[in-house]
């Protein structure tokens, strides 16, 4: 009975990752520059762990993806 309950369990956090990493790995699948995401956080990992704002953060990706272009 336990290793079908840890099979279950293994296979519920895979497909859980499976399915962040799809939703938030949208718009890189199609050629958009993003910066790279975190399963479950998505690509505002960095402002939730870095003592900033979230609209500095979003200025920062803003200057990055501007640069990129030139």
């Amino acid at each position: 009975m336990a290793v079908e309950t840890w099979l279950l369990l293994a296979t519920v956090a895979v497909l859980a990752l499976l399915y962040s990493r799809y939703c938030h790995g949208y718009w890189s699948c199609r050629g958009v520059p993003s910066p790279p995401t975190v399963p479950f956080l998505g690509h505002i990992h960095k402002s939730f762990f870095v003592n900033r704002a979230l609209w500095e953060y979003n200025q920062e990706r803003e200057f990055e993806t501007s640069q990129k272009k030139l």
